[in-house]
């Protein structure tokens, strides 16, 4: 909604005759946002003009005329946000035009009140404008699969990734959010771990899961002092992420898994050294035979929980596969650039000496490391930012295509 100005500045304004208005430069009026942003806000508010119009005409209801509701739900709030922002867009350009029209001290001092507030008014509505817009995944509602994996460094790789399983575990829980773990293996050595798999989902709570976690996707660097370090020499090693859209081969999503190109392998569980740990086979292998991709499972004692897990993870892992071959011939033959580039790239460094987290991809830091690992605000700041930066690349992608 237009904010009223102050009745001092109304006057002064309406009194257009005797001001000369200067002429602004564009970057008065964007407010940071991007021409790119600014144009597609345009376009789909557009949309919404011309197909309110179509609807108003509309006397049945026909496919068409369903489809037409349909864009128009998916519209509003687009438009509602390029409305607000051309409205607080238009109050700056009038205040800005008042401070540099007139001679009165007074005038000046209110005016300048005003514009304070209009241009935080003005900044407000630009981020709404900009989130209303940025294309999403679409498989943001699905749960998140991730997949955490010690890289280089040893002990304190596996350290760290006990650290990232426990700073996501408390970020679900501080949103109430339903956690699964599938498997996991634990180094003798403090909280350490080689691997884990786990599944995040919202449960009945609403939630966008995939799409708040898809950006945690590529490796985690950690620069530290480990404990048993006696020269006090700063080590880094490197965790990394998978993030994947769960997705359950009973729901009704487009992928479904076909059991008959998987090869089923039982067997006893194993210990980390190699020997058998139960007397009956309920460790579960399988294998899908076109791309040869394998996944064991056995950290339950029940087979068929086992294979169940096995299947959800398959059947998330293929369907991604398949969702990146789109992708590549979308944006032609080049993988799309969201939930970030190449999985394997690093995207953030922990430098606990500097008590810093840093984004590489969009530049954020956060001067708050434990907050970061506790999963508290600290890590939904740094979630924000990715996520703003993933959006971008996918408006870029989408304006290409």
């Amino acid at each position: 909604m237009r904010r009223a100005l102050c009745r001092h500045c109304s006057f002064l304004l309406r009194t257009k005759s005797s001001i000369h208005f200067a002429r602004l430069y564009a970057s008065d009026s964007v407010q940071g946002l991007d021409q790119a942003i600014i144009a597609r806000a345009r376009r789909l508010a557009d949309q919404y003009n011309q197909l309110s119009k179509e609807a108003a005409t509309d006397t049945d209801f026909t496919p068409e005329t369903a489809q037409r509701q349909k864009r128009l739900s998916e519209l509003e709030q687009v438009n509602a946000a390029w409305t607000a922002w051309r409205a607080s867009q238009d109050n700056l350009k009038e205040l800005q035009g008042l401070m540099q029209s007139t001679d009165d001290a007074e005038m000046k001092a209110l005016a300048a009140e005003d514009l304070e507030i209009t241009r935080q008014e003005l900044q407000s509505c630009s981020d709404e404008l900009e989130k209303s817009i940025m294309p999403k995944h679409p498989q943001a509602h699905l749960p998140a699969l991730l997949e955490i994996r010690a890289g280089v460094g040893g002990d304190e790789a596996n350290l760290f990734a006990g650290d990232l399983l426990r700073m996501y575990e408390k970020y679900a829980a501080s949103k109430r959010w339903t956690i699964q773990l599938y498997s996991i293996s634990r180094t003798e050595i403090g909280d350490g771990i080689t691997e884990a798999v786990l599944s995040i989902s919202a449960g009945k709570r609403q939630g966008e899961v995939f799409g708040r976690l898809q950006g945690e996707a590529g490796v985690h660097r950690v620069q530290r002092t480990p404990a048993t370090e006696t020269k006090g020499r700063t080590h880094t090693s490197t965790v990394s992420v998978h993030v994947l859209p769960e997705v359950d081969d009973d729901a009704e999503q487009a992928f479904k898994l076909d059991m008959s190109e998987v090869k089923l392998e039982v067997m006893r569980s194993r210990g980390a050294g190699g020997q058998h740990v139960n007397r009956t086979e309920s460790a579960v292998r399988l294998t899908h035979i076109p791309t040869g991709l394998s996944i064991s499972m056995q950290d339950s004692r029940s087979q068929h929980a086992n294979k169940r897990a096995a299947i959800t993870i398959l059947t998330s892992k293929l369907a991604a596969l398949r969702q990146d071959e789109a992708d590549a011939v979308q944006v032609g033959l080049r993988r799309q650039q969201v939930s970030s580039s190449d999985r394997s790239e690093k995207i953030r460094t922990y430098n606990f000496a500097q008590n810093r987290v840093t984004d590489h991809r969009c530049g954020y830091s956060s001067h708050d490391l434990e907050g970061v690992l506790a999963g508290g605000e600290a890590l939904d700041g740094m979630l924000d930012e990715a996520g703003k930066w993933i959006a971008k690349q996918a408006l870029q992608a989408s304006e290409e295509t």
